[in-house]
């Protein structure tokens, strides 16, 4: 499998890389073996004053597989986080505030009167 990497991640990973003392092979040093990734975001988003929301991991992973599936095929945005598109609509795929807006402002056809609703 190819390892995808998102344009989004590039500056972030560059900076490290760039920052990194030679020879170094991991960008994420600490939290690497015994950890609970969601205990440590969750202690890192409350000391930046935030409220942490329920299912941390699940949402952000969520999160992205809902955007990937706006911007690709689905049977490509679930194989690049590794499940079947099924998974992906029964757990992950989740309607946006985004779609809805595009939804809305939708050039209406064959010279429909915005708001005009015929009875």
């Amino acid at each position: 499998m190819n390892l995808v990497l998102f344009p989004e991640l590039r500056p972030y990973l560059e900076a490290v890389f760039v920052a990194a003392e030679p020879g170094t092979e991991a960008v994420i040093t600490r939290y690497r073996e015994d950890s609970n990734l969601r205990t440590q975001l969750r202690r890192i988003i409350q000391r930046a004053g935030l409220t942490p929301w329920p299912r941390i991991t699940h949402n952000l992973r969520a999160s992205r597989s809902t955007e990937l599936a706006a911007e690709h095929p689905a049977h490509v945005a679930a194989a690049w986080l590794g499940h079947s598109t099924l998974v992906a609509q029964k757990h992950y795929w989740t309607v946006t505030d985004d779609d809805f807006d595009r939804a809305t402002k939708a050039a209406p056809k064959g010279g429909a009167v915005s708001g005009a609703l015929s009875a």
